[in-house]
């Protein structure tokens, strides 16, 4: 939450929510045959704040 008041961290929390729905719907209609995880969290890989990551399963 560096830098981030908690209204703009729960914002950004929900704009990555809904990046990771649309990607997954793009995904799905692109290559239904392969499952992908997603992942939100917090400075994941030394990335700053909120952070959308996704991997083929």
């Amino acid at each position: 939450m560096v830098g981030l008041s908690k209204e703009n961290y729960r914002l950004c929390h929900i704009f990555a929510e809904r990046l990771e729905y649309y990607w997954r719907e793009e995904l799905v209609r692109h290559f239904p045959e392969r499952t992908f995880d997603f992942e939100i969290t917090d400075d994941l890989l030394d990335e700053y704040g909120v952070c959308l990551t996704f991997f083929q399963s």
